[in-house]
């Protein structure tokens, strides 16, 4: 799921800026895709 695939992105570069455009191509989805699945992270407790 990109939930996981978006976190792990952003634990493995804790200090610096990533910003969705970059996120989507790396991940291959779209920018959208990277802020429904931060938007879902916000929802739970980590």
């Amino acid at each position: 799921m990109s939930r996981e695939r978006v976190l792990a992105m952003l634990r493995e570069r804790p200090e610096e800026y990533l910003s969705g455009e970059a996120m989507s191509r790396t991940l291959g989805i779209s920018r959208a895709g990277v802020w429904k699945a931060i938007e879902g992270l916000r929802q739970i407790d980590l």
